[in-house]
């Protein structure tokens, strides 16, 4: 049947388990993540090799390039146009965001023997700490600081405020609003967190 996984799924367990199951004698694997450099891409050979072959294709390349690339493609890991991908031979598809919108609606959701799955848990820590930044931000008014600085203007700011015993309200407790929470809590300030089931633990 098919799945859309709204989790994020640890990529070399997964990849393991379509190579265990899969019916044809390698898979073929088409990596579409320009922030992969030569490190990166050493690590993905690695973890194919044995059971898959791996090429590599820009996330930006046009349609008519992708679509080529496609064909008896088994696994993409990456971005790819997701029309394209509901009509392709592929069978998983690893997306780097952690977001799926951009994937529903196209057909994928009715795919035959289609996976695919988030890059939720990988992304958390740098919202988390994203997020964190900007209440810095804010409450210290770094933006008003930046602008006295370009034009040589200081004055003194008597009305910064402090993170510290503030409370903040976190509305989505999932892997980046955990992550938030924790931080925040560390920081000495109150926590409230929504999420959709109450009768989940925090």
């Amino acid at each position: 049947g098919s799945c859309i996984s709204w989790t994020a799924c640890p990529a070399g367990p997964l990849m393991d388990f379509v190579a265990r199951t899969s019916r044809l004698a390698r898979c073929r694997a088409l990596i579409a993540c320009d922030l992969f450099g030569p490190a990166q891409m050493r690590r993905v050979s690695s973890a194919l090799k044995g059971w898959a072959t791996g090429t590599k294709i820009l996330q930006t390349a046009p349609d008519d390039d992708f679509a080529r690339r496609l064909r008896g493609v088994d696994i993409v890991l990456g971005w790819a146009p997701a029309r394209l991908l509901a009509a392709s031979s592929v069978r998983l598809f690893l997306c780097g965001s952690a977001g799926l919108d951009a994937y529903l609606g196209v057909g994928l959701e009715t795919k035959p023997n289609f996976s695919i799955c988030n890059a939720g848990r990988t992304m958390s820590v740098p919202i988390a700490e994203h997020l964190l930044a900007l209440m810095f931000a804010l409450t210290r008014e770094l933006p008003v600081i930046f602008r006295q600085k370009a034009g040589r203007h200081w004055e003194r700011r008597w009305d910064a405020r402090e993170l510290a015993g503030s409370t903040v309200c976190i509305v989505g407790l999932g892997a980046s609003g955990s992550e938030l929470a924790w931080r925040c809590r560390s920081l000495g300030l109150r926590v409230i967190g929504v999420r959709r089931d109450f009768r989940r633990g925090h």
